[in-house]
This record gives C-alpha cells, sequence and structure tokens, in this order.
C-alpha cells in the first residue's frame, strides 16, 4: 500500500510500461509508481538504471500535465484582461464623445444668448476706464505709489 492509499506493485508499474498506457494515469498514480520504483528493493544495476529512467519519465509526464494547466489559466488571464483592455478603451471613447457633445451643446447654447458687451456691464466699464485714464500709470495695487 503506497502514501496515497493504492495498491501499487512493481509488476504493475511494469505493465504500465510495457502497455505504454503511463498517462492514462492520475497524478496520484504517477506519483506512487515513483514511490515503488524508489523502494531500495532494486538491488540489480540494469533494474536501478531502469527504474530512474521510468522515475524521470513519470515526471516527464506529470510536468507536462501541469504545464498544462497552467496554460489553460494563463491563456484565461490573458482573455480577461484583453477584455479589460477593451472595455477601458471602449470606456475612454465614450468619455470623449460625451464631452465633444458637451462642448458642442455649449457652443449652440452661447450663440443663442446675448453678448454681454463692455457697454451695458457696469463692472466692464469701470474697469475700462481705470484703464483709459490719460496721463496716469497704473500701479499694481501691492507696490506704493512712485512719487517723480
Amino acid at each position: 500500500m503506497s502514501k496515497t492509499g493504492h495498491n501499487v506493485s512493481y509488476a504493475t508499474v511494469c505493465k504500465a510500461f510495457d502497455d505504454r498506457k503511463v498517462s492514462d494515469f492520475t497524478d496520484d498514480e504517477l506519483l506512487d509508481f515513483v514511490d515503488v520504483l524508489c523502494d531500495d528493493g532494486l538491488r540489480n544495476d540494469e533494474h536501478q538504471v531502469r527504474a530512474s529512467l521510468r522515475i524521470a519519465a513519470l515526471n516527464h509526464v506529470r510536468m507536462e500535465r501541469h504545464i498544462t494547466k497552467l496554460d489553460a489559466a494563463a491563456r484565461n488571464t490573458q482573455c480577461w484582461f484583453m477584455f479589460l483592455a477593451v472595455m477601458s478603451i471602449l470606456a475612454a471613447g465614450v468619455q470623449v464623445v460625451c464631452d465633444v457633445r458637451s462642448e458642442l451643446r455649449d457652443t449652440r447654447v452661447g450663440s443663442l444668448s446675448p453678448k454681454v458687451s463692455a457697454d451695458s456691464n457696469p463692472a466692464v466699464q469701470d474697469d475700462a476706464q481705470k484703464h483709459e485714464t490719460p496721463g496716469s500709470v497704473q500701479q499694481p495695487p501691492s507696490l506704493p505709489p512712485r512719487h517723480e
């Protein structure tokens, strides 16, 4: 009996390799095969070399399965990132369209409203009179006036 609870013998492992059915077994059964092949009961050098090669083959099958699972997960993640990128681009496009429509609406509304001129606005008139006084030079309010 192995660590995972399966009853696996050296003869079972040899039959699996002879029938070329190793890839039909689950990962847990492949680990059981490795445990059987790592048993110190193999005294013959030829059997030890064969067991080492079979362990390498079993680990290769397990690694290939693991890489396949990782590849599927990476593909799934890549699809989600592509979806998010497309949605981000669409959201930016919608924002640009909304901004352009808002600008066009503001332009149309602005052309329909009456213009504010300097003659009709008293605040603009006062400011214009300050700048048009002949012979005087306006100083910034923070500086003291010049004495000439």
